[in-house]
């Protein structure tokens, strides 16, 4: 890390290239985030962290002269540029405490939206199977509603799957403790890949389900995409296994903002729960911190959240977005009680 490599530096409201060299350990811990090209330079003493795109031979050495990877370091492959823009504050709650060792998938969650809605924790309660106890903040249930889009799925070091692994998600989720892990339960998750849905059914027992799903990201200028204004448009018609659902969402993506306690709450949380075929299955899960966003429900017409089993939300939801992680997924393992 010696010498000068040139980068792309991003800011927040647009995507500069660098003409001079710059050098790495000048600005603190280089970060390469899994599943990019893309490095985090974060500087220790502020805890901020600054994305610069780095190419795909530059990130290769790197790794052959850095074996041994620094605490804060995350090696990966080089696929795409990094969705997230300009600085990124994170506090050690927002990490996760036990990295997925050996990754049996990896993904990306891009252009995200957070919708959420307090619960009565024994309503949701009822809801959750034996052996999962409903996580609470404030002394309520927390219930979501995220849409989102999928892309790049595929093996930890191999290519991202053409076609089938990129989609439009929408789940509606709430917050459990496994033992003492805390985790996330999906009552389900539409898509518009019938084929994902029913492999993701068959090996990690999660609720998925198959209809026209669309998510899309609206750009507020044409010129300055990924700007503050900008819109998340989503629609869902679900098809399978049931007609019994379907939403319409559009959330206005606002400034970036540093993750308040309930934020963390929400989105600090690194493991799947679900049902398999002999109890309760846990599968770990890997990413950097999310980088928030202000936003503002400007539209919502929805039956997920009713098709779930739940009483109809009540009260002004919590709303969040982010341009989205990295994401490596550990292999799903029996909950043992």
């Amino acid at each position: 890390m010696n010498d000068h490599w040139n980068v792309a530096a991003r800011s927040a409201s647009s995507m500069q290239r660098t003409d001079s060299p710059v050098e790495p350990s000048a600005w603190g811990v280089l970060i390469v985030q899994p599943g990019y090209d893309v490095a985090r330079v974060c500087d220790p003493g502020t805890a901020t962290a600054t994305a610069v795109a780095v190419s795909a031979p530059i990130a290769t050495r790197w790794r052959r002269r850095n074996r041994r990877t620094p605490p804060l370091v995350r090696m990966g492959r080089s696929y795409r540029p990094a969705p997230t823009l300009g600085p990124v504050t994170a506090s050690d709650a927002e990490r996760c405490p036990e990295p997925v060792r050996v990754a049996v998938m990896r993904q990306q969650w891009l252009d995200l939206a957070y919708v959420h809605w307090r619960y009565d924790p024994a309503v949701v309660q009822a809801l959750l199977p034996a052996g999962l106890t409903v996580d609470t903040f404030d002394g309520s249930a927390w219930v979501g509603l995220i849409p989102f889009s999928m892309r790049g799925i595929g093996l930890p070091h191999g290519p991202a799957v053409p076609y089938l692994g990129s989609f439009a998600e929408v789940n509606v989720r709430t917050y459990v403790r496994v033992g003492d892990r805390a985790a996330v339960w999906f009552w389900s998750l539409d898509v518009d890949r019938l084929l994902p849905a029913v492999v993701a059914r068959l090996t990690y027992r999660l609720p998925y389900c198959w209809g026209r799903t669309s998510h899309v990201r609206v750009a507020s200028n044409a010129s300055a995409s990924g700007a503050a204004g900008d819109t998340l448009r989503t629609v869902v018609r679900r098809r399978w296994p049931e007609r019994v659902a379907d939403s319409s969402i559009v959330v206005e993506m606002g400034e970036p903002v540093v993750a308040d306690p309930l934020d963390v709450f929400l989105t600090a949380r690194w493991g799947l729960a679900s049902r398999g075929l002999r109890g309760l299955r846990y599968a770990p899960v890997d990413h950097e911190p999310w980088p928030l966003r202000t936003a503002r429900l400007v539209s919502l017409d929805d039956s997920l959240v009713q098709a779930a089993g739940l009483p109809a939300p009540q009260g002004d939801p919590h709303v969040r977005c982010s341009d989205g992680v990295s994401v490596r997924i550990g292999r799903p393992v029996r909950v043992r009680r």
